[in-house]
């Protein structure tokens, strides 16, 4: 008779996850899908971060060069190292492939989902998106 294996997969934890960001969700199932590390949402929240970045280095008047090594905090190296940190990762769902442990890519891209979710729910308000931002450490210093 095959042994039952138990499965690896851990499902996300959204209340924690709101904690830790800051800001409560109008509809959660947005989180949800943010926390499985969605690529489309992870696309957005990139661009997100590249943009609210550049916009408050020329509000800064920075120079490019400057600017330019500020955006390195959306790097998705610096990006799954903050949620690490954070305790964001804990959050996440895991997939059986990742060995009960989220990987540093769908770390990072579960922190571009989560900025994306956040303009999405709070009707693309920037604000809360910088808000947050600033809250996980992916700001200008």
């Amino acid at each position: 008779m095959p042994r039952h294996r138990p499965s690896a997969t851990r499902e996300a934890h959204p209340a924690k996850a709101q904690q830790i960001l800051g800001y409560h969700f109008h509809t959660p199932s947005t989180l949800c899908q943010a926390l499985s590390a969605d690529k489309a949402l992870a696309l957005h929240g990139d661009a997100l971060i590249q943009q609210i970045l550049v916009k408050e280095g020329l509000h800064r008047h920075a120079s490019t060069r400057r600017i330019n090594q500020v955006l390195k905090t959306a790097s998705n190296a610096h990006l799954s190292r903050r949620g690490y940190s954070t305790g964001l990762a804990a959050c996440i769902r895991v997939t059986p492939g990742q060995n009960g442990c989220p990987q540093p890519g769908p770390v990072a891209d579960a922190m571009e989902a989560v900025l994306a979710a956040i303009n999405e729910d709070s009707a693309e308000n920037m604000g809360a998106v910088e808000s947050v931002m600033k809250r996980l450490g992916i700001w200008w210093p």
